[in-house]
């Protein structure tokens, strides 16, 4: 039967001179912004082999020194802000007519690895403490580990590069699949928009090329408005509640504001009005999500939902709070060889963190395996607490046994300690997994499918004594109702075609099974078919007896889609690949006894 394929909602598809705009609009954009992060690449190189704390002094007309922190650098992350006047250097107040080369010189020339600087929002105002690595303290150390300043500038240059590639390489495939659906071409041009201007790299364009400083602009205006309409309408285009239109509107003109001339400009609000704007509008985004996952939400919907929702709490706990107890360790404490090794090793782990968010929200927008999200969720849980509860168990043990050892040695042996405690841990790995499996499933999951323990007939004190009319019914009528299938069919597969034998909630007419030779060929291996588009029957299930490399098959199992839209995860198929190989298991068994029983008879009658 010819799959037809499941049409995008009607008011999202594009057509005609919109979507060819779109299209083209999508490209030039595109473009654009990633010229921009080409054109800072060099400049980004050279300030980190000069400047490892990306900061700029300047002295104004009175004679006070400015900060002016470079995106992504070492200054702002430390919690220096533009235009912060230095009033202090490790406690000592900055002398009047001090030139910037003067203020770099009172930076490099103290001792120990960090300088104590003491800045404040405006020349009169309360003074706020920043610690900073000295810059020759870096130096000194990079030679020490037989490294370069160049060496550190390409690596971390790398990953800037690698990042912006994962997201423009996952907004290209999302387009290029999908850019009739103006929903998903807003969604890739979101990702390209704001993995630039996330990027560093974007903002010295224009001190190299000045006439690049409205591209720049509108990129970074791009790059945080779009974020905003995407949680306010993802995923179906929709504003729900409808009034959640205001809001985006108004984010639109609060993050545009930014970028007019200094008079009008919300820079100089303070910092905690800025921050309290910010979470106002992403706060409403949140709400409105939660309110559409619970009223307006299909069942679909709420699929890709979950999907990005997985997306990005991945991303939080791999790229920051995964990081917290990881900073804290001796090896990335605040000296120069912590910050390398930081720079060598936290940095990475923070951009393979963030990709999950383009990943995961590809997946959502283009439905494949939206059904898998349960599944990935019910894993990630699983282990999360079993890994949670045998870290604490293996440091409870070594405590413990660190004590009950000392009392009976001279000397305390925490390498015994633990040893013996990982051990005991490593015991209770398999049961202790599937009693937090069960929890999770009877709390989380409670229609969650077995099969085995439905289907009693399969079980083989039953099976001797079960005729194959009532192993097909129970087939046909269970697991249909397991899985909330609309109708479903059991097939004998003899001499390479299939034979109806049992029907449930369909006709007999309308219960044809065509399958080509690629499709056969992989039935007779065990394979589940799979074929969401096929309306009739999107997935087939084999029943065969598995010998070694080989399957006989027996017959086939076909179920038609699900209620309300559901979909079949991965845990599914493997399910039903299972119950396939016991099933077709099952019916050899009773084909063997009602041989034996005509065999019987025949030489009864002898």
């Amino acid at each position: 039967m010819a799959a037809k394929k499941h049409p995008e909602p009607s008011d999202r598809r594009l057509r005609g001179a919109w979507l060819w705009l779109v299209r083209i609009g999508f490209a030039l954009l595109a473009l654009m912004a990633l010229g921009l992060f080409a054109a800072g690449v060099p400049v980004e190189l050279s300030r980190l082999r000069g400047n490892i704390l990306a900061l700029e002094i300047r002295a104004d007309e009175a004679g006070h020194l400015l900060l002016y922190p470079q995106t992504g650098g070492l200054a702002e992350d430390a919690g220096i802000q533009p235009g912060d006047v230095l009033v202090s250097v490790d406690g000592q107040p900055v002398p009047a007519g001090t030139t910037p080369a003067g203020a770099w010189k009172l930076l490099d020339g103290g001792e120990g690895e960090t300088v104590t600087l003491g800045v404040a929002r405006q020349a009169d105002g309360p003074a706020r403490r920043v610690v900073l690595l000295r810059p020759a303290a870096y130096e000194k150390a990079l030679a020490r580990m037989n490294l370069s300043p160049g060496f550190m500038a390409g690596y971390m240059t790398a990953f800037h590069i690698l990042f912006v590639a994962g997201f423009t390489l996952v907004a290209a495939l999302v387009f290029w699949r999908k850019s009739d659906d103006w929903m998903a071409a807003g969604l890739a041009l979101t990702l390209v928009m704001f993995v630039v201007r996330s990027a560093p790299e974007m903002y010295f364009a224009d001190d190299v090329y000045p006439w690049l400083r409205v591209p720049v602009a509108a990129t970074g205006l791009l790059g945080v408005v779009l974020p905003v309409w995407l949680l306010y309408l993802f995923p179906n285009g929709k504003f729900a509640p409808r009034w959640t239109l205001w809001p985006a509107l108004a984010a639109t003109l609060w993050y545009a504001a930014f970028f007019l001339p200094a008079a009008v400009n919300p820079i100089r609000l303070p910092p905690v009005v800025i921050f309290l704007m910010a979470m106002a509008f992403y706060g409403i985004g949140v709400g409105a999500q939660i309110y559409r996952y619970r009223r307006v939400s299909t069942l679909t919907e709420r699929q890709q939902t979950k999907w990005a929702v997985l997306g990005f709490a991945g991303a939080l706990v791999i790229s920051y709070l995964l990081l917290i107890p990881l900073n804290r360790l001796p090896v990335f404490e605040l000296t120069a060889s912590g910050l390398i090794w930081s720079m060598l090793l936290n940095r990475p782990l923070y951009y393979l963190g963030l990709l999950l968010v383009p990943v995961t929200l590809a997946v959502s927008m283009l439905r494949r395996g939206l059904w898998d999200v349960d599944v990935v969720i019910n894993r990630a849980a699983v282990y999360t607490l079993l890994l949670g509860l045998l870290g604490l168990i293996w440091t409870a043990g070594t405590a413990l046994l660190d004590e009950i050892l000392g009392s009976f040695l001279e000397a305390r042996s925490q390498t015994l300690s633990v040893a013996l405690s990982g051990v005991g841990s490593a015991t209770l790995f398999l049961p202790l997994k599937k009693r937090i499996e069960t929890w999770i499933n009877a709390r989380f999951y409670p229609d969650r499918v077995d099969f085995e323990a439905a289907l009693v007939e399969l079980r083989p004190d039953v099976v001797d004594g079960i005729a194959l009319p009532d192993l097909y019914h129970a087939l046909v009528t269970t697991v249909p109702a397991l899985l909330q299938c609309r109708h479903a069919a059991v097939f004998e597969y003899e001499a390479g075609s299939p034979r109806v034998k049992e029907l449930c909630n369909l006709a007999a007419k309308s219960a044809r099974l065509e399958l080509k030779k690629e499709l056969a060929d992989s039935l007779r291996c065990g394979k589940v078919l799979h074929r969401p588009a096929d309306d009739r029957f999107p997935v087939i299930v084999p029943l065969f007896v598995p010998r070694g490399r080989t399957c006989d098959l027996l017959g086939l199992l076909a179920l038609g889609a699900r209620a309300g839209g559901r979909g079949f995860s991965r845990d599914h198929l493997s399910g039903l690949a299972a119950l396939g190989a016991r099933a077709g298991t099952a019916i050899h068994i009773i084909e063997l006894n009602e041989k034996k029983e005509i065999a019987l008879r025949k030489r009864a009658r002898a």
